[in-house]
């Protein structure tokens, strides 16, 4: 939520909020959501599953992106590329030198694009996994 808060699509390249310090914060934190689900489902099999969503979803979509941000971008997105990692993080923000139409490096977190780019929904997702998982739980007499 905090990475659709900062990124506006298709219109500027996002250096503020979680993008400082890694380039697929959405993928990111939606890759370790799911490892997290899997560890407390107690599934092994369920870490399978995350693999193939990444290695078949993720991956190819990174590059996509990427590719699209290179050749609308040019320069501007080649130094961020270089400067902040894809899936790993940064230990220090990146500070974007460059201001403009196409990076805006003062830009805060806004609810109301975080609504805009739908991921309320993910939110909703994992709180309705997590609940299956506490059901499951209090089922087998665990709490």
């Amino acid at each position: 939520m905090w990475a659709a808060g900062h990124i506006v699509k298709d219109a500027a390249i996002a250096v503020t909020g979680p993008f400082g310090y890694t380039r697929h914060p959405l993928y990111l934190g939606s890759t370790v959501i799911g490892l997290g689900l899997c560890v407390a489902s107690g599934i092994w099999w369920s870490f399978l599953l995350v693999a193939v969503v990444f290695g078949l979803f993720y991956i190819p979509t990174a590059r996509y992106e990427e590719q699209w941000l290179r050749t609308t971008y040019g320069d501007l997105y080649e130094r961020y590329r270089k400067a902040v990692p894809g899936i790993g993080l940064r230990l220090s923000r990146y500070q974007s030198p460059e201001a403009g139409p196409t990076v805006d490096p003062g830009r805060t977190f806004s609810w109301r694009r975080m609504i805009g780019n739908r991921e309320h929904y993910t939110a909703v997702a994992t709180a309705l996994l997590l609940a299956a998982l506490w059901a499951k739980l209090a089922v087998a007499g665990g709490g």
